[in-house]
């Protein structure tokens, strides 16, 4: 995403919608640690500020509100393992119009694909099984 994109709230308050700079860091680390839930260690003091190199079109996109203030983060990409979509981090503090707001700019970001949310990196799928006797196997007649 090159340029900032202005978002209009159902309630006619404005977002903007823009890459993530260096000056954001703190309030995103904000954004990530409110969304912990109690009894989970807090691993912002470890968030890269830039995208996941194992993905393909990485960028991590901020919401932020008309006078500034960081609201949501949006870490998202492409897996090269299967071209699906893949949102990485997604944090608004459980506010709905910015969250509804980060999923529609990933679905607008990753295009028209298969879209998953904050899973693991695809893994080929198991080797196949040795086949099972066949269920409509008939029996020789009865003599």
């Amino acid at each position: 995403m090159d340029v900032d994109m202005p978002v209009r709230l159902p309630d006619g308050s404005g977002l903007i919608v823009r890459p993530m700079s260096p000056g954001d860091h703190a309030a995103v680390v904000s954004l990530i640690d409110a969304d912990w839930l109690p009894g989970q260690h807090h691993p912002s003091h470890r968030f890269p500020p830039r995208p996941a190199k194992r993905l393909r079109e990485a960028e991590i996109l901020i919401v932020s509100r008309a006078h500034g203030e960081v609201a949501g983060m949006l870490d998202a990409g492409v897996r090269p393992a299967d071209g699906a979509g893949l949102i990485v981090r997604l944090h608004g503090r459980e506010d709905f119009e910015i969250l509804t707001t980060l999923i529609a700019v990933a679905r607008a970001h990753l295009g028209h694909r298969t879209l998953y949310a904050c899973t693991g990196p695809a893994r080929p799928p198991p080797p196949a099984s040795p086949a099972c006797p066949s269920s409509t196997a008939r029996s020789p007649p009865a003599p």
